[in-house]
């Protein structure tokens, strides 16, 4: 009777076992099913919020390439007008080392250089003793496509001074006899400016601006094109 009893108490305890295993079981399996859902669509959240995000730095970017192109525009337009000016005064027999001095001055361009088809310089915003830094860097090579007559106006750009930290913005264009007419104008202000609303510049203030994010990267499947964090 003893032994029925105590295999009785056995069976029940196997019993209670097995059942707080399968109980167990149960919720191990539904806690790893909810995380694994959880994960899912936290990653799902992420996702639409990374490609908002991107839109929207998309959009952004493209409007900072439409600003700095209608800044360069400008400023090509605006060296252009004085450029022809300058052509015509020299066209007519009229034009002095004073006048593009004055004309520098008074219309904020850093300097004014006229080259003659062999690269020498031929008249000068600047004192006759200062050494361009176009001529630095052989205006022949720089000049050729005018000199050669391919081209009437060039875009030579940005260009950074050799003898300061400082950029300009320089153009040049062409006149009687396959001269050349350059001009350039401090580009400081313009190349902050476009510092200032790159891309890189964008992600980083979306970082500062949102805790929640650590870090924002831009990359193809060979590089990181831009990153902030």
């Amino acid at each position: 009777m003893k032994t029925k009893q105590k295999t009785k108490k056995v069976g029940q305890v196997r019993y209670i076992l097995l059942i707080f295993v399968l109980i167990a079981g149960l919720m191990i399996s539904s806690a790893i099913i909810e995380l694994q859902q959880s994960k899912k669509e936290l990653y799902q959240l992420m996702s639409k919020q990374a490609h908002s995000l991107l839109e929207s730095l998309i959009t952004a970017s493209q409007n900072t390439l439409h600003a700095t192109t209608y800044l360069d525009e400008i400023s090509r337009q605006r060296l252009l007008n004085y450029a022809e000016l300058i052509r015509q005064m020299y066209k007519n027999k009229r034009l002095t080392n004073q006048f593009l001095e004055d004309l520098s001055r008074y219309s904020d361009i850093h300097r004014i250089h006229i080259f003659n088809k062999n690269g020498k310089r031929i008249f000068s915003s600047s004192d006759s003793s200062y050494m361009l830094e176009s001529e630095r860097e052989n205006p022949l090579r720089i000049l050729e496509p005018i000199f050669s007559g391919e081209q009437d106006t060039l875009i030579i750009g940005y260009k950074k001074a050799r003898f300061a930290n400082q950029y300009r913005f320089v153009m040049a264009l062409a006149a009687e006899d396959r001269s050349a007419i350059v001009l350039n104008i401090d580009a400081e202000e313009m190349i902050k400016f476009k510092r200032d609303i790159d891309f890189g510049a964008l992600i980083k203030k979306v970082v500062e601006g949102n805790s929640q994010i650590i870090y924002i990267t831009l990359q193809n499947p060979q590089h990181i094109l831009a990153a902030s964090g």
